[in-house]
């Protein structure tokens, strides 16, 4: 699964165009101030290895990747085996279960969850609030 996109270069599809068409034209053509057709074909070669590279070094990160992905899924799968036999060999309240990072049973909260009746009041453990601040008797 390729997650880094390969990287194109309009730079270097204007240059081999640009160098096709000076080749055509003249190939000892030059342009002033030391650059001449081998510099630019030169500065072209030296950018598109670069870019070969460039792209090289995603596709390995890419499958570095897919590699760490895989073992990251063996190793949630790992961790879940634990807890689960912890839990088995030494009971879900156990001090050895909480220790590998389960919640022990006695740390549930047992309060009731907070419901609402149609008309918009909080109904709780049988009680109804009525919004006035009051309690039932």
């Amino acid at each position: 699964m390729a997650l880094l996109k390969k990287k194109r270069s309009r730079s270097l599809d204007t240059a081999n165009l640009r160098l096709v068409g000076l080749n055509e034209i003249d190939r000892e053509i030059d342009f002033g101030s030391g650059f001449d057709l081998d510099n630019y074909n030169m500065l072209y070669e030296d950018t598109s290895e670069v870019l070969r590279k460039y792209n090289s070094y995603l596709k390995r990160a890419d499958e570095q990747r897919d590699i760490l992905d895989k073992l990251e899924r063996q190793l949630n799968d790992a961790n879940e085996r634990v807890l689960f036999l912890i839990g088995g060999f030494f009971g879900k309240d156990s001090l050895e279960y909480q220790k590998v990072g389960g919640t022990r049973k006695s740390k549930f909260n047992n309060n009731r969850p907070v419901t609402y009746d149609p008309n918009g009041s909080v109904v709780t453990s049988g009680t109804e609030d009525d919004g006035s601040g009051s309690e039932n008797p």
